[in-house]
């Protein structure tokens, strides 16, 4: 109806019609009005009947027609998900240049699935917690201070909870994590910070540097991880006996035992030099 209109409007000069909108109309027109000028007036009993009617059409241009009886059974009612679909398009669809709403091809077998998007990147930080996960830096074992992370999980999401509880008087009223803010840093990035401060006694802002946080929130997250934590913190190594106060003195430190801590792009302040005492 709409494309009818459009017409009846570019005639009377009220309106202009694409000449590949025309094109398209002309060549439904062209098929269909062929077919059901083959089956006028001629019973279709059976699907046999329909389907030699219909690939009998042909014009004195050159028009034919292919038709096949397609036995299979199809449910009717079923919603395509927006998922199905967008996979369908990725993986079976091919879209024609021309009209692709109407015009595509359906490949016989899927192609390919797509590689899967990379994970997102970490905290723009100096290390990620692979590497700052060292016993020379923890004075704990890799897997037990991964471990101890884990373990933390529960504790966290109840002192969470009783914490907002007592800001707002009152309790959850929707799913934990829907519409929240995301968590600045995760709990092995805590549990890191925790570590480095207790084991080697590295200032705050030169822990933010490493785990690119703020050093409001390392401090926060290390007061709360200390406390959660308790007498649950397994046998640690000794500290060194060196003083490490920016992150020079913990990159000279680490490298004596392998670990390589890269040169920050754009140093925070404070976070190269020992700070000015008077």
């Amino acid at each position: 109806m709409r494309a009818a209109r459009r017409v009846r409007e570019a005639a009377r000069g009220k309106g202009s019609i694409e000449r590949r909108d025309l094109a398209s109309g002309r060549l439904h027109h062209r098929l269909f009005c062929q077919i059901t000028r083959n089956w006028r007036a001629r019973p279709l009993a059976s699907h046999d009947i329909i389907i030699k009617t219909i690939s009998a059409v042909t014009t004195a241009a050159g028009l034919t027609v292919t038709a096949i009886l397609d036995t299979g059974r199809y449910p009717t009612g079923i919603e395509v998900s927006d998922q199905r679909m967008a996979e369908l398009e990725a993986r079976v669809i091919t879209r024609h240049d021309f009209h692709g709403a109407w015009n595509y091809a359906l490949a016989p077998a899927p192609r390919p699935a797509p590689e899967p998007a990379p994970p997102p990147p970490p905290p723009a930080g100096l290390c990620d917690p692979a590497t700052l996960n060292h016993p020379a830096l923890t004075g704990l074992d890799p897997q037990a201070l991964t471990s101890l992370a884990a373990a933390l999980d529960l504790p966290f999401r109840a002192h969470r909870e009783q914490h907002l509880y007592t800001r707002r008087g009152r309790g959850r009223q929707r799913a934990e994590g829907a519409g929240g803010r995301p968590q600045k840093i995760d709990l092995i990035r805590h549990v890191l910070a925790t570590r480095l401060r207790q084991h080697l006694a590295v200032p705050v802002h030169v822990i933010a540097a490493l785990l690119g946080a703020d050093r409001t929130t390392i401090s926060h997250a290390i007061s709360l991880t200390a406390k959660l934590l308790g007498s649950q913190l397994p046998p640690a190594a000794m500290p060194p006996s060196t003083r490490l106060r920016t992150l020079d003195d913990l990159r000279e430190y680490a490298a004596s035992h392998g670990i390589a801590i890269p040169q920050a792009a754009n140093p925070q302040p404070g976070t190269l030099t020992h700070p000015a005492t008077p």
